[in-house]
C-alpha cells in the first residue's frame, strides 16, 4: 500500500464540529436549547448560532456549556479530525506524550496501541468493559455514549478484572516484583502479551483468596 497517496492526498474538509458536539450531547442527554441556554447564562439564539456552526464559542461560554451539559469541557473541543492523516499525527502526539506504543496483535492479525501508564490503562480498561456491556445488551447505546462523552464523571467506582481501579492499584504494588518476575519466568509470555499474563495472575489470586 503507497501510504504516502492515502494519507497525503487525502481530501481535507476544515469544519468546526464543537457545534455539532454540542447539539450530539443535547440531544444525548434530552436537553433543550432554552435549558442549556439557562444553565449557562447564554441567549438562546446564541447556543443555536454555535450549533449551526455560525459562531464559535470562545473558552469561558464553551466552559459554561459543558458544565451545563454535565461533561468535561474536553468532551467539546475541536481537534479538528478530519482525514487518516490528522488521526495519525494525533496518535503520534498521544504516543510521545502519555506512553504509547503500537504494538502487534497474536498471529499477527492486527496492531494496536498499547498503554504503558497506569492510568490510560484504567481508563481503557473502564472503557472496555463499558463497551462489553453495551455489546452484551446490557446497556443501551445511549447509555454508553453518554458514558463516554461524560468521561470521567460517570466512572464511579468501575471494575477491572473484577477488582475496583482502587483495588488494582492495591494489588499492583502490594505484591513484589520479585514474585512478578517468579510467575511469568516459565511462562511463553512476550513482552507484547504481559497484559494477559497480568489478568492470569490476577485471576489466580481471586481463586487464592476465595479458598482462604
Amino acid at each position: 500500500m503507497d501510504l504516502r497517496q492515502v494519507f497525503v492526498t487525502s481530501n481535507k474538509e476544515e469544519k468546526s464540529e464543537t457545534g455539532v458536539k454540542i447539539k450530539k450531547i443535547r440531544h444525548l442527554k434530552r436537553v433543550s436549547i432554552d435549558e442549556i441556554a439557562e444553565k449557562a447564562g447564554l441567549g438562546r439564539s446564541c447556543i443555536r448560532n454555535y450549533e449551526s456552526a455560525y459562531r464559535n464559542p470562545d473558552r469561558d461560554s464553551l466552559c459554561k456549556i459543558a458544565e451545563s451539559l454535565d461533561v468535561p469541557v474536553e468532551t467539546l473541543v475541536n481537534r479538528q479530525l478530519s482525514t487518516n492523516l490528522d488521526a495519525i499525527h494525533t496518535l503520534f502526539e498521544i504516543a510521545e506524550k502519555y506512553d504509547f506504543e503500537p504494538t502487534i496483535l497474536p498471529n499477527n492479525s492486527g496492531y494496536v496501541l498499547k498503554a504503558n501508564s497506569r492510568e490510560m490503562n484504567y481508563a481503557l480498561g473502564a472503557w472496555y468493559n463499558k463497551l462489553m456491556k453495551y455489546r452484551k445488551g446490557n446497556i443501551s447505546k445511549e447509555d454508553f455514549q453518554s458514558w463516554l462523552v461524560s468521561f470521567p464523571y460517570e466512572c464511579g467506582n468501575e471494575k477491572i478484572m473484577g477488582r475496583t481501579l482502587n483495588d488494582v492499584s492495591l494489588r499492583m504494588f502490594e505484591d513484589t516484583l520479585e514474585k512478578w518476575q517468579e510467575f511469568i519466568k516459565d511462562k511463553e509470555y512476550g513482552v507484547l502479551l504481559l497484559d494477559e499474563a497480568l489478568r492470569e495472575y490476577m485471576r489466580n489470586k481471586s481463586k487464592e483468596e476465595d479458598k482462604e
